[in-house]
């Protein structure tokens, strides 16, 4: 009894310092809040500077970060993007949309924007708010390594992600949400 005694100190000493004979690494601070930051008023979101100065008033059911200069924002079952000044850069009508990232972002489209589907269909948009692949894909994984997997139908595809173009000089279009618009803009 003993023995065994001994030999179950030993292990755990042993375990003990394996575990603890490295250094932790310390992980650096989180640095502070910059840009624009989510706020709520009255069950509505908008935006406030990093001082609480709202800037973009809360009327939006859902709103999240801004990334690459732009915030995916929802009213509804719509999804669009705003930039910092809260004016729209996409008309499309969206039913998903993923965070900008190296100035694209993948969105599903309402098929009553489409027109030509009964279904909607994932595309990806860049900073402009103009489609850099086509709202075609019955389904559209997000790019990992600059590539991502996509389906129309039966058919399997591999994308490779586009390189996203300059931002155009902000327009001075509708500011908040625009319900339900088609391509050429009318409602």
């Amino acid at each position: 009894m003993r023995r065994l005694a001994a030999v179950m100190l030993v292990a755990l000493v042993s375990l003990a310092v394996s575990c603890g004979g490295e250094a932790k690494k310390k992980t650096p601070p989180t640095p502070p809040e910059t840009g624009p930051v989510p706020v709520e008023r009255d069950g509505k979101w908008g935006f406030a500077d990093t001082d609480g100065k709202i800037f973009i008033t809360p009327r939006y059911d859902e709103v999240r970060r801004f990334r690459d200069g732009l915030a995916a924002v929802r009213n509804g079952n719509q999804w669009w993007f705003i930039n910092e000044q809260g004016r729209n850069v996409s008309s499309h009508a969206l039913l998903h949309a993923d965070d900008f990232k190296d100035g694209l972002a993948r969105v599903q489209v309402d098929p009553a924007y489409l027109k030509t589907s009964e279904t909607a269909k994932w595309a990806v948009l860049d900073r402009n708010g103009r489609f850099v692949i086509e709202p075609i894909y019955d389904e559209l994984a997000p790019f990992v390594n600059r590539r991502a997997a996509a389906r129309i139908g039966d058919k399997t595809v591999t994308l490779e992600q586009p390189e996203a173009p300059p931002v155009d000089v902000p327009s001075d279009g509708p500011v908040g949400p625009k319900e339900s618009m088609n391509r050429e803009g009318k409602e």
